[in-house]
């Protein structure tokens, strides 16, 4: 009976003595340790847990390789003086634009919402010639090596499959095939070849807008489609100061976007 007895008020004293200390300790800590979002305190008497949770942040990749192709439409804009009316209206019977395609890579670099990217491609632009009188028939081609830039708003990116990014940019051309026939200006009875009639500028310059539609966001790799216009701002002729020629395309691009 003693015994017990004793035991148990060795208990209460080991618990009187033991509990000053504990609010002591817990005071001390908490009071020392800064207000952190990535700590927690679990109290369980007589001991306090801590706990470092793990914080979860977001980091978007920058860099991208954007590989593309392209098929379009398009339409000739004539702008001249009226001492060439006779000669726009013989080259708009015999030529008629068909359309065209284009390919190449770009190199992309993303700061957040806003995407910038720089590249090059190759453009060729297809009409049909047929002139009734010589009895001449056949494809003119016009090939391009385009150095381009764009900027675009990477919007909805955090959404799981699909994303939307509008952009736009510069592009200057460097013609590098010029094949077909033409009339010449001089002599409109008389039929002669693009590089004969030298009247195709070797350098372009254009502007490109376009809405490319990105899914698989949550992949290395993303694939996309984007419905885009373009059109020349300097003529596509040499002799633009008379006769300024410019094209309007229309058309569809489809590419992908690797991560690395």
């Amino acid at each position: 009976m003693l015994s017990l007895l004793f035991k148990n008020v060795l208990r209460i004293l080991v618990i009187i003595s033991v509990f000053p200390l504990t609010i002591c300790a817990q005071s001390d800590t908490l009071s020392s340790v800064p207000e952190e979002d990535s700590v927690v305190y679990v109290y369980e008497d007589p001991v306090i847990i801590k706990q470092t949770i793990t914080k979860k942040e977001e980091v978007f990749q920058k860099w991208f390789l954007d590989i593309t192709a392209a098929v379009f439409q398009y339409s000739d804009d004539h702008l001249l003086c009226s001492q060439f009316t006779g000669y726009k209206n013989i080259i708009t019977q015999c030529t008629k634009p068909s359309g065209g395609f284009s390919a190449g890579g770009k190199l992309m670099y993303n700061s957040g919402i806003l995407n910038y990217s720089a590249g090059f491609s190759w453009t060729t632009y297809t009409e049909k010639f047929q002139y009734i009188n010589n009895n001449i028939n056949g494809t003119n081609k016009y090939s391009y090596v385009d150095l381009n830039s764009n900027i675009g708003m990477w919007l909805f990116r955090k959404k799981k499959y699909v994303s939307l990014m509008p952009n736009g940019g510069l592009i200057l051309s460097r013609l590098m095939q010029d094949q077909g026939y033409t009339i010449s200006y001089t002599d409109l009875s008389q039929v002669i070849t693009n590089k004969a009639a030298g009247r195709d500028a070797d350098w372009v310059g254009s502007a490109q807008a376009g809405l490319k539609i990105i899914f698989l966001n949550n992949m290395p790799v993303k694939i996309y489609i984007e419905p885009y216009t373009r059109v020349n701002f300097t003529s596509t002729l040499y002799y633009k100061e008379n006769y300024y020629l410019r094209r309007w395309a229309c058309g569809i691009q489809a590419g992908i976007f690797y991560t690395f």
